[in-house]
């Protein structure tokens, strides 16, 4: 009877300190059998949410960093097989930078655990209004939201402003944002991660917390023209990346031309970050 009660509070509880405190007293008995079962199930538990994680933040960085028209099929696949659903959806892609953890070493533990902290807070309290997958690129954190109701940027500047006063408020970092565009579905994801990276941009050069696509892609730049200054850019990146250098510097010249005056500057570091990243690699 004392053995069947003491296996009952184990399933119970699952307490970790418990279960190893039995197993150092008698692993054979039947307590301990038990406790050593719980015990391999959780780290199996833990090692397939690592990889389910890993899965996750592989495929959202192939999304947010497509520099190809996307096989939207394909991708819809690989986000349902680790659980980010994608049918009948609407999706806007949401970058943060947090500016003071510059100082802490990269690579080093503590940032690493900070930004792990951060990447958690904004995941969950976007999970209130709708699914959302984040990742860290860099020293940046970018989410993808989305639901099933189409939802306003206005809606998603509010989730942000309450995601940057709690992380000041209760972790003490400071945190600015900047917000893509809607896309229904995934074909123009990696479009809104671009715009929320220029809008990212943007908010630092006026030293706001939020801003958005719109205020970049104000009056004086149509939604045409913006698409085409994205699309040019990634023709640009595979141009390079296929050393058709000639090509590239044409393509280049094209992007930076007098008759694109029009298209308001705050998109020209937009267009060094990304060509500059395409160098590296």
């Amino acid at each position: 009877n004392k053995a069947i009660h003491n296996v009952w509070k184990i399933l119970k509880y699952k307490d970790k300190v418990e279960l190893n405190k039995i197993l150092m007293e008698d692993a054979g008995s039947i307590e301990g059998m038990v406790s050593k079962q719980i015990i391999y199930a959780n780290q199996l538990k833990k090692q397939n949410d690592d990889n389910l994680l890993a899965m996750k933040n592989k495929i959202l960085t192939e999304l947010f960093n497509a520099r190809t028209p996307l096989d939207i099929q394909a991708v819809q696949r690989q986000f349902e097989r680790v659980g980010i659903p994608t049918e009948n959806r609407f999706f806007t892609v949401i970058v943060f930078d947090v500016s003071d953890l510059a100082d802490l070493a990269e690579g080093s533990h503590d940032a690493e655990q900070e930004y792990e902290l951060l990447r958690f807070v904004v995941k969950n309290i976007f999970t209130d209004y709708g699914e959302c997958s984040a990742v860290r690129l860099k020293e940046k954190i970018v989410c993808l939201f989305s639901s099933k109701e189409k939802f306003e940027i206005s809606s998603v500047c509010e989730y942000s402003r309450m995601i940057i006063k709690v992380v000041r408020e209760e972790l003490s970092h400071k945190m600015r944002c900047g917000i893509g565009s809607i896309s229904d579905g995934l074909a123009e994801v990696s479009h809104s991660y671009c715009r929320a990276q220029a809008a990212l941009e943007l908010a630092a050069s006026r030293g706001q917390e939020v801003c958005d696509y719109r205020e970049v892609n104000d009056a004086k730049n149509t939604q045409f023209d913006y698409k085409r200054l994205i699309e040019a850019i990634y023709h640009f990146l595979n141009l390079v990346k296929s050393r058709e250098f000639e090509s590239a510097r044409s393509c280049l010249e094209q992007v930076l031309q007098k008759k694109n005056t029009d298209i308001q500057g705050e998109f020209l570091p937009l267009c060094c970050y990304e060509m500059i990243s395409a160098f590296l690699e």
